[in-house]
């Protein structure tokens, strides 16, 4: 029969459609600071001022906040924050190639530790530009910096701190950061002492 397919081959053409799902939503909400998304997702806040709020941060995401992202306090909800550097975080490990270091696809990024300070309150409607930026590389770990900014507000709502960890998900343990992973990362941020050899 011409549409007998066999489970094996549906989950096979299930899985190249959620990568290439994936991977579009990446390649649309990857973007360089220049880009003029403020005006696009319909935020108050003018070019320059974001250029401003988000000085030094390569890699940003412009989201708008959504209904069911608030809380019974009429706020956003403190976990969503965490969902936006995920967000951003996916989006700089794509950037710099990092699901392409390894062909077995063995070795990917991990989170060792997180944090948020929040700042302001975020309601909706709003739109939020949450920025990305790696300020130390390790032996094994980076610290990945985050902000968000607030189009309503006009300022910093909430900032924070991550460490991702290189691992092997077959050995189950840290492995040193690949050199030509600390190589994007410096080129990306402008920063030649972050190709160096890390102690941690």
């Amino acid at each position: 029969m011409e549409n007998d397919v066999r489970p094996a081959e549906t989950q096979r053409r299930l899985g190249r459609s959620l990568a290439l799902s994936w991977r579009g939503f990446l390649t649309c909400y990857v973007a360089e600071p220049e880009y003029d998304y403020s005006r696009r997702n319909g935020s108050p806040l003018m070019d320059a001022e974001l250029s401003q709020l988000l000085d030094g941060f390569p890699i940003y995401l412009t989201l708008p906040v959504q209904w069911g992202d608030q809380d019974a306090f009429g706020h956003v909800n403190n976990t969503v924050y965490l969902r936006w550097f995920e967000s951003a975080r996916i989006a700089y490990s794509h950037r710099v190639g990092f699901e392409q270091l390894d062909a077995t696809q063995t070795v990917a990024p991990i989170l060792a530790a997180i944090s948020c300070n929040y700042r302001k309150q975020i309601r909706f409607p709003d739109t939020v530009h949450i920025g990305a930026r790696i300020t130390k590389i390790g032996r094994t770990s980076m610290t990945m910096e985050h902000r968000v900014v607030s189009g309503q507000l006009r300022g910093i709502a909430a900032e924070g701190d991550s460490v991702v960890v290189t691992y092997d998900y077959v050995e189950k343990k840290p492995i040193p950061v690949p050199i030509a992973l600390r190589e994007a990362i410096a080129k990306l941020e402008h920063k030649v002492e972050l190709a160096g050899l890390g102690t941690r």
